[in-house]
C-alpha cells in the first residue's frame, strides 16, 4: 500500500507515467515492472532533449 502511495505521489504529468499509475494502483501492473518503464521513458524521453 505504501508502494502505490508513492507512486501516486510522482508530480509528472506524462500521459504514459499516469497511465502506468493506474495500472499499478488497479493492480493490472506489478509496482517494480512499473518503476522500470518509468526509469525507462525517463531516459528516452532525456535522450531526445539532446
Amino acid at each position: 500500500m505504501i508502494q502505490k502511495i508513492q507512486i501516486s505521489e510522482d508530480t509528472s504529468n506524462e500521459p504514459y507515467i499516469g497511465l502506468i499509475k493506474r495500472m499499478v494502483i488497479n493492480e493490472k501492473l506489478d509496482f517494480d515492472t512499473a518503476k522500470i518503464l518509468i526509469s525507462e521513458f525517463k531516459k528516452m524521453k532525456g535522450d531526445k532533449k539532446l
